[in-house]
């Protein structure tokens, strides 16, 4: 998952990218951030912080999203 983040990352020039995954059989909600990068970061990670908003939009929808500032994002 790491090569899939990583040119996530670099295609949308984004500061902070997550891959999260629903285990089988798991509720929709219940949701692991198989990888995570944070620019400049060396390597991935499994630890950010995912806005359960944000998240359960994409989940109720369908469709991923980009946000430049998700604080400032009148969706949210």
């Amino acid at each position: 998952f790491e090569s899939v983040i990583e040119s996530i990352q670099l295609t949308v020039d984004a500061d902070r990218a997550a891959l999260l995954l629903r285990d089988p059989g798991s509720t929709d909600t219940d949701l692991r951030v198989a990888v995570a990068r944070t620019r400049g970061s060396a390597s991935a990670t499994t630890q950010i912080a995912v806005s359960s908003t944000v998240t359960r939009d994409v989940l109720n929808t369908g469709i991923s999203m980009l946000a430049e500032n998700t604080a400032a994002d009148q969706r949210y």
